[in-house]
């Protein structure tokens, strides 16, 4: 597979429904054309119902182990576990993208995660800000400057149901 010049970083955020489809599309037609997909999903528990599909074409799908609930249920004991819990998650991500030669890292509810301080915002922004080559990655809902600014793609999800 061709490489590109420089990894794409693609923002999928707002307040309508759609981010997570528009993000297992993205999956679907990587790996249709024969590049190695990580789909990551955070503030999730692992039963969506496209998990199981993905999986059956091949994608690697990673979820934190524990489930937390909705932030503005935490207590601050739980924001501070799901802050360790999920930033672990995304450096196991970002480095297993990195050192096993992902072409494409997901990370559904990234932006949410971030903004509400549940995944260490230095060292993510580092990460992005050094994206190898060959990795493209999307993230969704919420974005912030410093994010947009790395941005190659930024679309607003403005949709309804």
């Amino acid at each position: 597979m061709a490489c590109l010049k420089k990894g794409c970083l693609q923002l999928y955020y707002g307040d309508g429904k759609g981010k997570t489809t528009a993000s297992v599309g993205l999956a679907v037609r990587a790996v249709g054309t024969g590049l190695k997909v990580l789909f990551c999903q955070v503030m999730k528990d692992g039963t969506s119902g496209e998990i199981k599909m993905l999986q059956k074409l091949g994608i690697t799908y990673l979820c934190c182990p524990e489930h937390y609930g909705f932030f503005w249920n935490m207590s601050d004991e739980q924001k501070k576990e799901a802050q360790q819990s999920y930033t672990a998650l995304f450096r196991k991500a970002w480095d297993m993208a990195v050192k096993e030669g992902y072409d494409l890292l997901v990370i559904d509810e990234f932006m949410s995660a971030y903004n509400h301080g549940l995944i260490e915002q230095k060292q993510a922004l580092e990460c992005l800000m050094k994206r190898p080559d060959c990795l493209d990655r999307q993230k969704s809902r919420g974005r912030t400057a410093e994010a947009c600014r790395l941005c190659d793609r930024d679309e607003e999800d403005q949709a309804s149901v």
